[in-house]
This record gives structure tokens, sequence and C-alpha cells, in this order.
């Protein structure tokens, strides 16, 4: 449930629209093919980033490029290039690709469950909104800072906080225009919202937010991440001790097409199914849906860890290549002036030879 935020941090500046240089079509093309073809919109960025001297298209082509390695789960790629667009944002003054940026940064540490990091960026990025008006066109952002921060708080378990971050974030979201996505965010926050609210004894205020999201599932495509609302249902029923309807209820989510569903929905599926189980006194099903949630458990910290580690191992090599590059032009300069004093040396020696 970490990561069933629906966020689109795509944001180009209006000089897209507005000019027609080859650069600037090669980043509309680009944002098009995000979702289908992320690895041709990476290509694309590149392209523009090494034919650009225009800060704020460079800027732009980071963004579009970071989208894409997002979808890619390009971990060490998303957090290199935030880290060089914010260089050139802040350099440029530009506020609001600066909060992107931070924003950005916090949501991929956030995904790699290293909550420290997520914050420091997510802080970063909620101070400064609070110095920028943000034109209502770009509010999403704000949106989607607080909605992060909310998941933050809900994986430490502190679902008081979180709850605030949560309406802070649907609030913005009423505001913004009616879209999919806006939409599809709102539901979203509203599956966090309940398991919050189940967290803190409030059954009904969270079978609510479930249920919105089942009936309006039928309007807005949620994809799987509807099921977790039915887990959330099943759950509350588990804790009215409705075991056999909490059950029913489960063996309605299709898990034979679970390879492409979030490992996170696999194991609390599991863990529900396990409850119930134990619930009902069947302890042969309870401790076989108990070891496959165990099973699911450390499939999901074996990915993460793989992920982190991909990362540090990256950024060791990264850190000494530059290493390298250094030495290499410390020494080429130590030898450009031993050479320089040599022939000076000569030259003076000569000098005085001549004069003598």
């Amino acid at each position: 449930m970490k990561n069933i935020l629906y966020i689109s941090f795509l944001f180009i500046s209006s000089f897209l629209s507005a000019q027609t240089d080859k650069n600037e079509k090669l980043l509309v093309e680009a944002k098009d093919l995000i979702y289908k073809n992320p690895e041709q919109t990476v290509a694309k960025a590149k392209e523009v980033l090494n034919n650009s001297r225009n800060e704020d298209t460079k800027v732009s082509a980071f963004i579009t490029m970071i989208n894409a390695q997002m979808v890619l789960g390009q971990a060490k790629n998303v957090i290199d290039n935030c880290s060089s667009a914010l260089e050139i944002a802040r350099a440029e003054k530009d506020s609001v690709n600066e909060i992107l940026l931070l924003a950005m940064l916090g949501n991929q540490y956030q995904a790699m469950m290293m909550t420290e990091e997520a914050k420091k960026y997510l802080d970063l990025a909620e101070n400064k909104m609070n110095s920028v008006n943000l034109p209502k066109d770009l509010l999403y952002i704000k949106g989607n800072v607080y909605n992060i921060k909310g998941i933050i708080f809900r994986g430490e378990l502190n679902c008081e906080f979180a709850l605030k971050y949560f309406e802070k974030a649907i609030d913005v979201y009423k505001i913004l225009p009616k879209n999919n996505i806006n939409e599809v965010n709102q539901l979203l926050i509203e599956i966090q919202k309940g398991f919050c609210l189940i967290s803190q004894g409030q059954m009904d205020l969270a079978q609510q937010s479930f249920l919105k999201v089942l009936n309006e599932d039928a309007k807005i495509d949620l994809g799987y991440n509807k099921y977790f609302a039915q887990i959330g249902l099943a759950e509350i029923l588990t804790n009215k001790k409705k075991y056999a309807e909490s059950l029913k209820l489960l063996d309605e989510i299709p898990l034979t097409v679970s390879d492409n569903y979030d490992p996170e929905l696999i194991s609390m599926y599991y863990l529900s199914k396990s409850k119930n189980f134990l619930g009902i006194g069947d302890l042969q099903n309870y401790i076989l849906f108990y070891k496959k949630y165990d099973a699911e458990i450390i499939k999901m910290n074996d990915m993460q860890n793989e992920i982190i580690n991909q990362t540090i191992k990256d950024s060791k090599l990264q850190s000494q290549k530059i290493s390298r590059e250094i030495r290499f032009r410390n020494l080429s300069l130590l030898l450009f002036t031993s050479i320089f004093l040599v022939f000076l040396t000569l030259f003076l020696s000569k000098k005085k030879f001549f004069l003598t």
C-alpha cells in the first residue's frame, strides 16, 4: 500500500505550446510516450539535453526523462537526474520546478522505504511551497507532496499525522480541474485513510472510505488498486468477527492474475485470509496462508534491499569514477607544472649563460 499513489510529476513549462523548434517538439513527443514507451521518452529527452543550451528546456527535459525512469523503476537514474535538474532550477531561481524536483526525490526515496531521506526532501518541498504562490494549474504538486507525506506517516504507524496530510491533499485535489488523475488520487487517498481509520478503531468511517472507492470504481478505473478497498472491507468484517463474510469478500479478488499485482496487495490478501481461518478455527488453512504471507514479506524486503544496494553500489562506482578523474586531473596538472618548471629552469640557465 505504500506505493499505490498515481502521481504524475510531469510539468513542462508553457513555452512548449508557444514555440515550435525541434527540441520543444521532441519534448512533446517524449511526454506522450511516458506510459506507452518510456524507453523512447528517455531517448528523446536525452537528445534534447544534448542539443539544448536553454536552461528551462533542460529542466523540462530532465523532468520528462525522470517521469519515464520512474515508470521503468530506475531508482538510481531518478535520483541522479533529479539532483542534476535541481541544481539548474536553483541556479535559475525556478521555485516551481525546485518544489517539483524535491517532491520527486521524496517520492523516490519513499518508494525505496528510505524514510529519513524522503522526509528531508519532502520537508524542503513543503517549506518552499509555503513561500511560493503556485498557480492553480500547478497545485497538484502541493497535493502530491501532502499525499506522500501522509503515506510516510502511515508507514510509521502515525495515523494521526497521516490523516491530517491526507485531508490536506484531498482539499487541494478538490479545487483542481476535474480529470482522471486527480479523481484517481482522491480515491487512492480514501483507501489510505480507510486503513488509518481501522487502526484507530473508527470502523464506520473506514467503511465509508472503502465503499466510496468501490462505488466510484465503475466510473473511474482504479485497476488492481480497488482490491485494497475490498481487503479493507474484509478487515472490518474480521474485526466484527464475521469471518465467513470476510472470506467470501476476499474470494472475489481474482488472485489468479496476481503476477501483475502489487506484492503488498498479495501479502495483505494472504494475511487477511490467515486471520479469518484462525477465527473460524481452521488451523491448517491458517498456517498455509500465514506461510504465504511470510514468504511475500521476505520477497518484498529482498526486492527493496536489492534496489537500495544497487543504488548504493552505483553511487560508489560514480564516486570512484569522479575520484579517478580528479586524481588524473591533479596528476596532469602536476606533470604540466613540472615540465613548465623544467623548461623555465632551462630557459633561465640558458639566459644566464648568454649574459655571462
